[in-house]
């Protein structure tokens, strides 16, 4: 009798110590399995780092060129305040290259604060925005186009060549004005996955935002996994 109880006790024993052996082997997988998920995570977000940092310093030298352009208008505005021309055109510029000035700080803001540790839908949601924001300073800044050779409008024009002056003034205002309603009404979200609008639009991040997104799939997938 004694033997039979031993014996059983010893099954019970057994199954115990291998349900604890799996236990503790089932743990260790498990934080084995979040390690790996840091790992990869912390590495593609390296990776996406690497990614938008040219565009970072690109977007900084922008902003920086832009408020210069601003100021030596600005200054020049009021040096030829006399001349209407000079002054209507010129506040119109520093209107459109503010506007690009602050699309430009927001995709670097935007691409700063990318973090693909966070919530995967904040982060897919930072990228559809900046994709956003690129292509509408992309549209806008080719508006100002027609504006520049009002710039070069002298106070005051001889009389014999006036008209031949305003006509070449017109014609060039015209040319611009018709190309740069053609770049702004096709530089469009749906256009953006393929030809030369998404060359210019992965020129300005486009490239890395992709790179992005494939590395949130990545992640994605391992979890899944």
């Amino acid at each position: 009798m004694n033997t039979g109880q031993s014996s059983g006790g010893g099954q019970v024993s057994g199954a115990d110590e291998f349900q604890q052996l799996w236990k503790v082997y089932d743990e260790k997988l498990q934080r084995s399995l979040r390690l790996n998920q840091q790992l990869l995570e912390a590495i593609q977000h390296r990776k996406v780092r690497v990614s938008f940092g040219w565009q970072i310093a690109f977007k900084v030298m922008v902003v920086c060129l832009g408020i210069g352009w601003n100021v030596i208008l600005g200054s020049l505005l009021w040096r030829f305040r006399d001349n209407p021309v000079f002054v209507v055109s010129a506040a119109l510029i520093i209107g459109f290259t503010s506007y690009v000035i602050a699309g430009y700080f927001m995709q670097f803001l935007l691409m700063v604060n990318i973090n693909l540790s966070k919530n995967i839908l904040d982060t897919q949601r930072q990228l559809a925005w900046l994709e956003a924001i690129i292509i509408r300073t992309l549209r806008v800044s080719f508006l100002q186009a027609p504006v520049y050779p009002f710039l070069f409008v002298p106070r005051v024009l001889p009389a014999g060549v006036a008209a031949r002056y305003w006509l070449v003034e017109a014609v060039v205002t015209i040319v611009l004005a018709v190309v740069a309603i053609w770049l702004y009404r096709r530089i469009t979200l749906r256009n953006a996955s393929g030809g030369w609008v998404k060359k210019m639009v992965d020129n300005e991040g486009g490239k890395s935002i992709a790179r992005a997104r494939a590395f949130i799939k990545e992640v994605e997938e391992y979890k899944k996994d």
